[in-house]
């Protein structure tokens, strides 16, 4: 999953270290991909190019940290020894052998990590130093979806019929692609609709599923007094 991904961009652009926490690290990217949004960057910025690298390179990191409990480049805690293992040499003359943990691929494995994480941590060093490394810049809207997210209960958001457009981007991400409308918002096989201001319709299909409940929206994914607008603000 992770072949191609540069977490050192990923980093960059999302204004954090490897050493992070998974929390923290989610934020700084929702705030990113805020920014990001066709409908605030426009569309002549290269901002859809940078989506799909960003949504590449975030997804790998997730997966890297659900693997090994650590973020790409974070320092790797070396190995302690255990109660009763052996770390001396066999005293025998020339029949004399090294502890068989000492030679285990494991450890040759994690110190390969470690020289890898103190790498990558100096490149990340070096290029702060020369101000390279962007802050940053959280929107108003950016700023209210952390707020909601500290004052949510503890069940993990999902999509509802009625919630805004920031609020779609917030639970699920930003869309692969959208229609000629631009109302239709595609992630691959699935798609929601966003109309007048308010998710109106999903479809979540088995191949890429949607963070629902169910295929297509039921009569409770709903926010609280959601009813469906006949005409737009604007276009009376």
């Amino acid at each position: 999953m992770n072949d191609g991904a540069d977490f050192l961009t990923l980093y960059k652009e999302l204004g954090v270290g490897p050493e992070c926490d998974p929390d923290s690290f989610k934020r700084a990217y929702r705030r990113r991909v805020s920014g990001l949004h066709p409908d605030r960057a426009g569309t002549d910025a290269g901002g859809e190019d940078t989506l799909k690298t960003l949504n590449y390179a975030y997804s790998a990191a997730l997966e890297f940290h659900r693997a090994h409990g650590r973020f790409p480049g974070a320092t790797v805690k070396a190995p302690t020894a255990t109660a009763g293992m052996r770390t001396d040499i066999v005293q025998g003359g020339e029949d004399a052998t090294w502890d068989e943990p000492a030679r285990t691929p494991s450890r040759w494995r994690g110190l390969a990590w470690l020289a890898l994480a103190i790498a990558l941590a100096a490149l990340l060093l070096s290029a702060e130093n020369e101000g390279d490394v962007p802050h940053a810049m959280p929107s108003e809207t950016a700023q209210a979806m952390v707020t909601t997210e500290l004052h949510a209960s503890t069940d993990p958001p999902t999509l509802k019929l009625g919630m805004s457009p920031d609020e779609v981007i917030a639970v699920i991400g930003p869309p692969f692609s959208s229609d000629h409308t631009g109302q239709q918002w595609l992630y691959g096989a699935s798609w929601v609709r966003v109309a007048c201001g308010q998710l109106v319709d999903w479809y979540s299909s088995p191949l890429q599923p949607l963070d629902v409940a169910r295929e297509r929206p039921g009569p409770g994914d709903t926010v609280a007094d959601f009813r469906p607008r006949r005409h737009c603000p604007g276009n009376e």
